[in-house]
């Protein structure tokens, strides 16, 4: 059992390190060496992934992932061929974890919305992905529908999300759903809900994603800076879909902000049973892009454009941040080994 666990750990430990590696690469033919460098770097220091490569967690394979899924779904919007990969990604994304889901059900909607009644332009791009998505997830729903009778069946989305406190796993009789969800709360306990949830969530973002890690800030946020946040991802979208229906080139934004949308709304809910920066880990990569992003569209305002970093510069500081990381990581991991 020990050689077992010992074995798991190295995996997940040599999986964080290809995910790093990957999403470097892809923000590098995104946006040029300097800040794929930054986004690594951040990546590389950031305390929840760290600790989740160094114990058997799906997280370190799901970042990869998760950022793959992405990269490949707002290069389809110039190419829609890609859609086919971007649709099997996002399935093993979903085997991987149910977080996956959300790569298409932010799909489905974002394309609609970014090209309105031209949607028949894209119609096999959308068959494509769907149709890769599902040969990838056909495995899990014949097992899911074979066993539960259900093939969409997991147990966190079909009961705890329906859990009023984590400690009602533990409660005699049939476990809540949906339907019995909605039978026993009114539409104010459910906007009540989901309104604390919006700060308690935006403390959890800043654990996930600040690179001093977890323990830092306050558990409780009050809400209003929860619901801040929500009309600024909305308020975002909404641009994204006007700048993308004019330039499909552009439809990185308004996919992006549906992501984050879903994101904040899912999670905010579930907040109420129970929270952990691991949850948000897949979605932290693109904040660190768009953010590092927006830093450099300020400075190129404020100053003179700067040359970007050599490819052999960025390369080496790629090299120091992976040893720092297998440092942190490694150490962490090994200590847990045992």
């Amino acid at each position: 059992m020990g050689v077992y666990f010992t074995g798991a750990k190295l995996l997940s430990l040599g999986l964080g390190t290809l995910s790093l590696l990957l999403i470097f690469w892809l923000a590098r033919r995104l946006q040029g060496s300097g800040l794929a460098l930054g986004v690594i770097l951040l990546l590389s220091t950031n305390q929840a992934f760290a600790h989740e490569s160094s114990h058997i967690m799906a997280e370190p394979l799901l970042v990869g992932l998760f950022f793959l899924a992405w990269y490949l779904t707002v290069q389809g919007f110039g190419r829609q061929r890609l859609w086919i990969a971007a649709g099997a990604t996002a399935g093993m994304a979903y085997l991987t974890k149910a977080t996956g889901q959300l790569l298409l059900i932010a799909f489905l909607p974002t394309v609609l919305l970014v090209n309105g009644r031209g949607v028949r332009r894209v119609w096999h791009g959308m068959a494509g992905y769907v149709a890769a998505y599902s040969l990838v997830a056909a495995p899990l729903w014949a097992h899911n529908l074979a066993r539960y009778g259900n093939p969409l069946y997991n147990y966190s989305t079909t009961h705890v999300m329906w859990f009023d406190r984590w400690e009602h796993k533990y409660a005699r009789g049939p476990l809540p759903t949906l339907g019995s969800y909605l039978r026993a709360h009114s539409l104010a306990e459910m906007l009540h809900r989901q309104w604390a949830g919006l700060g308690r969530l935006l403390s959890m973002w800043a654990e996930a994603a600040l690179p001093w890690g977890r323990g830092t800030g306050p558990w409780e946020i009050y809400p209003w800076w929860g619901a801040l946040t929500l009309v600024g991802l909305a308020a975002a979208l909404a641009y994204g879909l006007h700048r993308a229906r004019r330039d499909p080139h552009l439809a990185w934004a308004a996919y992006s902000g549906t992501l984050l949308l879903l994101f904040t709304l899912l999670f905010a809910w579930y907040a109420q049973v129970y929270v952990a920066p691991r949850f948000l880990m897949p979605l932290v990569p693109l904040p660190y892009l768009l953010g590092l992003e927006g830093v450099r569209w300020l400075g190129r305002r404020l100053y003179r454009p700067q040359r970007e970093v050599p490819q052999r510069l960025a390369y080496l500081f790629l090299a120091f941040g992976l040893a720092a990381w297998l440092g942190l990581d490694g150490r962490d991991a090994l200590r847990h080994l045992a």
